[in-house]
């Protein structure tokens, strides 16, 4: 091994959410004598994105997240509504504290290395890590990056963009209810078969993040989210007096392809003899939604509890349930490419279900039974049921 620099027993390719959220996972089941590589081109010193998620658990909101609410308010027309979401509470955790409290429990942490540098390939039949300096050698690798340049979605699959462009404003007057995020407010500049709404996260009366999104299948400019966040609060927010502190703008790719590898024969290639994917490329970005951190931290828990088990990972140790993957592929079809409007879809759900069962069947926790209600109550739920056989079809012949 002596054309590598090292032999780590886990190499992280990548040191983002997912990567920094395995890291903590392999803390608590690594033996006492494990080496642990974490390779990322930045060193995740500055706030890059901002996570949301809804949850029962306390545990890591307590300890990072800027804000926590109780309460959701959803808009489109005439319709409006503010509803609480016990037994559940919404959270959102800023990227530069969750990584700032992953870095300090790793750095206390002999087992751990971290290094900054390009990561160009990754071998899975060799367990090697390809950098812009060197080669790294690995038992186990945990590939955590995305990069859209190596993936070429085929025309049967979607690919929908959730694009944002946030502004986190100070305002002079006390305009923002600081109990109650506005969830979806679907009151928008324009009209446009695509799901685009308002989402405003108000930390006090006169703080918030106003972030305007759009699900489109091909990048917007940069400009048409600033036309829209200023129309926004000249239109809806009262507010006369205020000033942009910082923005956000990115987007998160929501897909149903399944990301496949010459080494799998399955088709998926998300555990390829000496590497595991997680993170986008292992469907952990919900395709319906673009939810991620939870889904991505029950992920990791479920790798590492059959790590520990067992020693080793497969697939179905941490997929979602094909149901789900089918519905979720039906539903991003129906919705991304204008099948079915995205906010009747969204509004219906609102409108129908109770909030316990909406968040349960987001979290991919409802049974199959309910599932099928769900998609009978919706607008144009001919055409989401024709997608779905479509998606059933397609998955029977894998």
């Amino acid at each position: 091994m002596s054309q590598f620099s090292s032999k780590y027993d886990y190499i992280l390719a990548g040191g983002g959410l997912s990567g920094q959220m395995m890291a903590l996972e392999l803390q608590r089941i690594a033996s006492t004598d494990a080496r642990i590589l974490i390779i990322d081109r930045d060193t995740k010193a500055q706030n890059d994105r901002t996570w949301s998620y809804w949850s029962t658990d306390r545990t890591l909101s307590d300890q990072l997240a800027r804000k926590i609410w109780s309460n959701i308010y959803v808009r489109k027309g005439d319709f409006e509504k503010t509803m609480s979401i016990a037994p559940y509470h919404y959270a959102t955790i800023r990227g530069i504290d969750f990584y700032n409290f992953s870095k300090e429990k790793i750095k206390a942490d002999a087992r751990f290395e971290w290094i900054q540098e390009e990561i160009q390939s990754v071998n899975a039949e060799q367990g090697v890590v390809k950098t812009s300096a060197k080669s790294y050698a690995g038992e186990l690798i945990f590939k955590s990056y995305f990069d859209p340049k190596e993936i070429s979605i085929p025309s049967e699959n979607i690919m929908v963009y959730q694009q944002f462009k946030g502004w986190f404003v100070k305002t002079e007057e006390p305009i923002f209810d600081d109990k109650t995020v506005t969830f979806m407010d679907f009151t928008t500049l324009e009209k446009t078969h695509e799901t685009r709404f308002f989402y405003v996260l108000p930390f006090s009366k006169t703080e918030a993040l106003v972030e305007y999104t759009a699900f489109a299948e091909t990048l917007l400019e940069e400009a048409v989210f600033d036309q829209h966040l200023e129309w926004y609060f000249k239109e809806k927010l009262p507010a006369t007096q205020f000033e942009i502190e910082e923005t956000e703008f990115d987007f998160i790719p929501m897909t149903d392809f399944p990301f496949p590898d010459n080494l799998s024969r399955t088709g998926f290639g998300r555990v390829n003899k000496k590497v595991v994917n997680i993170g986008t490329t292992a469907a952990f970005v919900k395709a319906s939604t673009g939810y991620c951190f939870t889904r991505t931290q029950e992920k990791i828990r479920q790798i590492g509890k059959t790590l520990e088990q067992r020693g080793k990972v497969a697939e179905s140790d941490f997929a979602s349930p094909i149901h789900y993957r089918i519905f979720d592929s039906a539903m991003l079809d129906a919705t991304g490419r204008g099948g079915v409007r995205g906010d009747d879809f969204f509004t219906s759900l609102f409108k129908k279900m109770p909030i316990d069962f909406l968040f349960r069947f987001l979290d991919e926790k409802a049974s199959l039974y309910e599932i099928i209600r769900t998609m009978l109550s919706v607008p144009n739920k001919g055409k989401l049921i024709n997608s779905t056989f479509r998606k059933l079809l397609k998955m029977s012949k894998l």
